[in-house]
């Protein structure tokens, strides 16, 4: 992994500060007429960081869609968007092992269950 990172740091990679935590319980979607609002909530782990990092999460084929739209500049290739999976797999993981105080995961399963598919990620590097 080492050598993955120290190749991205080297390129030219638009950073700023991200919301550091979408997931489904921190994303609200409605319908108002054609379009989409997208709302975010919980804002307790904001980083600065690449904003594609923040593209790695559920609602994935959207986001692309509209930095497409948004920044049609911004290289969103597959291989920089795997590498931006296994860091948050990273993130999220550690950030688990050395924070969280409950046996419980957010969505209420054993949060060593919850944790299994995330060190998958990071130990077999596998999407």
């Amino acid at each position: 992994m080492g050598s993955t990172v120290a190749k991205f740091l080297r390129g030219h990679f638009e950073c700023g500060l991200t919301h550091g935590d979408h997931r489904d319980e921190n994303v609200f979607m409605e319908q108002q007429g054609g379009a989409v609002k997208i709302s975010f909530i919980d804002f307790d782990e904001p980083i600065y960081h690449w904003y594609a990092a923040d593209v790695v999460r559920p609602f994935f084929d959207w986001y692309i869609e509209g930095y497409h739209k948004v920044c049609p500049q911004i290289d969103l290739s597959i291989e920089r968007l795997k590498f931006f999976l296994l860091f948050k797999a990273l993130d999220i993981y550690l950030w688990t092992l050395n924070n969280w105080q409950s046996n419980c995961s957010p969505k209420g399963e054993p949060i060593q269950k919850w944790m299994e598919p995330i060190k998958k990620v990071i130990l077999m590097q596998s999407f």
